[in-house]
């Protein structure tokens, strides 16, 4: 485990600068841009308005744009879509713990983490230096955390570190006030990576409201991005997100509808058996923002010579009702980047294929191939799309 003095040591001297709260407007307008933890309607953040006004004196608003079961390559999409640091005075940057699994079941590596959270920061400063961005790192409720350094956690510290960017590491902070055994009780049985249990949430979002006050989180002066080099070439810095798809001409099959729930509202593009997307495409290719429902099935994409046939189907789908949005991020793991201009298309696979890979939380369809269907919102990408 990362200790305490080492995680905290250089905050000391940025919180030395201060920026009054009187600097912000009336209303202090915080992001919430992260994992489940950050998502769950029961969770630490239904408290954490309360906690923040309390240490303020401002009126807190609270903006969600977080989603369960993705990584962190999902933070820099949103912050790209819908430009969260011009918006907002504050930024809770939550993915550790979805970073960590999907190391662990290999579909993630700590390089594109790092691309990821470097990008993201910025990208943010660079829309606002103003804008406050704080880590939050929870741990997870497992032997081999608790037992071990967690490298993703160090990564998270080292690219803050650079930027002089502020974490609050949840799990190191109540290992050294309340102790392991007091840990472990705020999560329940079967939920290792959650601090679901109502007195949980609760003592998370007290520690995160006490972090902010004694530190002065709240009151750091702005950094001009420039001055720090980056740590990963080819961070998704530059980060775009392709969400236009009326534009894309020859479109056969295609149906378009809005999905609608308490977080997102999202124009949706259904591709079924037979019908495609096709463009002209330079650069990285990262990822495709999906909703899916019980008939989702496994799709192609296909960039110049490279190939890959997935799902887009989602685990969490246990019943044929249930729909939701999720991320397909193997792309930017198989995918090399593309100094041509080639031919990048997605389309549905119309047979079952002996060769596919599974992402991040998705499963083998469930229905037969004659129903397969796959809804997409958008692509995430380094680099230049042609409609034409």
């Amino acid at each position: 485990m990362i200790s305490l003095e080492n995680g905290f040591a250089f905050q000391k001297n940025i919180a030395q600068k201060k920026v009054p709260y009187s600097n912000f407007q009336k209303q202090l307008k915080v992001a919430i841009v992260g994992g489940s933890n950050s998502v769950m309607r029961r969770g630490y953040t239904q408290y954490l308005q309360e906690y923040i006004t309390e240490h303020s004196s401002k009126e807190v608003k609270l903006s969600y744009f977080a989603l369960g079961g993705v990584t962190s390559v999902f933070g820099a999409i949103q912050n790209s879509r819908h430009s969260i640091a011009k918006s907002h005075d504050i930024i809770f940057f939550e993915y550790c713990v979805n970073d960590r699994s999907a190391l662990i079941d290999s579909k993630y590596t700590f390089r594109m983490a790092g691309m990821a959270v470097e990008g993201f920061i910025r990208q943010a400063k660079l829309m606002n230096p103003n804008c406050i961005i704080i880590i939050l790192i929870f741990g997870t409720n497992l032997p081999n955390y608790y037992n071990n350094c967690c490298q993703i956690s160090a990564m998270y510290e080292n690219i803050a570190r650079r930027y002089e960017i502020p974490v609050i590491n949840i799990t190191e902070i109540l290992l050294a006030q309340k102790g392991i055994n007091f840990i472990k009780k705020l999560y329940k049985e079967n939920e290792p990576a959650h601090y679901s249990k109502p007195y949980g949430t609760k003592i998370v979002a007290k520690v995160i409201a006490e972090q902010i006050k004694t530190r002065n989180l709240f009151s750091l002066q702005p950094k001009d991005i420039n001055k720090y080099y980056r740590m990963y070439p080819g961070n998704l810095q530059n980060l775009k997100f392709f969400s236009d798809l009326d534009s894309i001409k020859n479109q056969n099959n295609i149906e378009k509808s809005t999905f609608k729930n308490s977080l997102f509202e999202e124009e949706i593009y259904t591709l079924k058996a037979g019908s495609s997307f096709n463009l002209k495409f330079k650069g990285r290719l990262l990822g495709i923002m999906l909703k899916s429902d019980w008939n989702d099935g496994l799709f192609k994409i296909k960039l110049a010579e490279q190939e890959l046939i997935t799902s887009s189907f989602s685990t969490w789908i246990t019943q044929e009702e249930m729909s939701n949005i999720n991320l397909l991020s193997l792309p930017f793991k198989k995918f090399m980047r593309c100094d041509e201009v080639s031919e990048l298309s997605i389309s549905v696979c119309q047979t079952n294929q002996e060769n596919y890979e599974l992402d991040l939380f998705k499963g083998i369809p469930k229905v037969s191939p004659t129903e397969w269907k796959t809804s997409i919102i958008g692509i995430a990408y380094i680099g230049e799309i042609n409609i034409d």
